[in-house]
């Protein structure tokens, strides 16, 4: 959607608490340079756990909300 800018939600090895310092700019290096300008994500969320739907789904509106 046009007013929609991406997000990613990585969940690191040692959880939220070990994640790698430079996780973060190791994460937008590749993005960089792999991806169109477009679709660089604007914001990086360290996250424990996805959340799922009642059928296992990763539940996207439970997303949308962590952001907005």
């Amino acid at each position: 959607m046009l007013d929609e800018v991406p997000v990613v939600f990585i969940i690191p090895h040692g959880g939220v608490a070990g994640a790698a310092p430079d996780l973060h700019d190791h994460v937008m290096a590749a993005c960089r340079k792999g991806l169109a300008d477009f679709k660089v994500p604007r914001e990086i969320r360290l996250v424990d756990d996805m959340p799922r739907s009642t059928l296992e789904k990763v539940a996207k509106a439970e997303l949308r909300k962590m952001v907005g």
